[in-house]
């Protein structure tokens, strides 16, 4: 089906979503992150978000078929340079990017605007058909989806070779894993511990990869640096740029990010320490 016909589907979906999935959760996290605003205002926020994310899940359907042709047309690179020249000088890089606007298709911008093959990290998912169509659409373009699981041995054994590395990295850790502390929307906030390890272990040049939506379907993206060698170890700067980007973007386009993660599920305890 054309996308203009899988959007009212979408538009459907939403209307149902904003009824029975995460509801409550995604107006609390609303109130957390904007305190100042009304709840009218923060409802017309959940509103749109829903709207927001079933048109990503029409976009991430329509990926599995689109051309290379079809998706640098909707998805842009303005500043490809900056990660071309890493790659020119034999370097590697690692992509951070957030839950904003389509994540699935910024990181395919990587792959089609420089020469490099973006790998992203995920999670593999329980349900086999629903990690099958995961892992498909992003290697859709010639990246190499590496397992969570296993990245830090495969970052490690690919080290010497050219590559860059994708990290959506906005989640929330796990309650008795490790993780990092810092000001993240107003409020203490737990990141994993990876995004501090990984610039460290590898010492690449890291880049935020900002995405903005257009209008349906489109997106223009920008990649921002957030830190470069030498990264000395447990520096979380690298980190504290990243957070500081992805809070500009939400604030500039709340219906933007993933609301419906619980972000905020607990609380730092009394011997974790907060970054600052």
């Amino acid at each position: 089906m054309p996308i203009w016909i899988l959007y009212p589907f979408g538009y459907l979906l939403s209307l149902l979503a904003r009824r029975v999935y995460r509801r409550k959760e995604v107006l609390e996290n609303l109130r957390m992150a904007f305190p100042e605003k009304s709840e009218k205002e923060l409802i017309k926020i959940r509103s749109q978000f829903y709207k927001n994310l079933m048109q990503i899940v029409m976009e991430v359907i329509k990926t599995t078929t689109w051309s290379e042709a079809e998706m640098r047309k909707r998805t842009k690179l303005v500043n490809p340079e900056i990660i071309e020249d890493v790659y020119k000088q034999g370097g590697s890089v690692i992509i951070f990017a957030s839950h904003c606007a389509n994540w699935e298709w910024i990181a395919h911008a990587i792959t089609l605007y420089t020469s490099f093959k973006l790998d992203p990290i995920y999670k593999v998912q329980a349900n086999k058909l629903l990690d099958g169509f995961v892992h498909y659409v992003r290697a859709r373009f010639g990246g190499t989806p590496i397992p969570k699981e296993n990245a830090v041995r495969n970052v490690l054994k690919g080290k010497d070779r050219q590559r860059a590395i994708g990290f959506v990295a906005d989640q929330r850790p796990f309650e008795r894993g490790a993780k990092v502390w810092i000001n993240f929307m107003g409020r203490e906030t737990a990141f994993y511990p990876g995004n501090v390890a990984l610039p460290y272990v590898t010492q690449f040049p890291c880049f935020y990869l900002k995405a903005t939506r257009i209008k349906p379907g489109y997106y223009e993206c920008e990649a921002i640096p957030l830190g470069n060698p030498p990264i000395p170890k447990k520096d979380a700067s690298v980190l504290k740029n990243y957070a500081a980007e992805i809070e500009k973007q939400i604030q500039e386009y709340p219906a933007d990010w993933l609301w419906s993660h619980k972000r905020w599920k607990y609380q730092r305890t009394s011997d974790e320490e907060l970054l600052t």
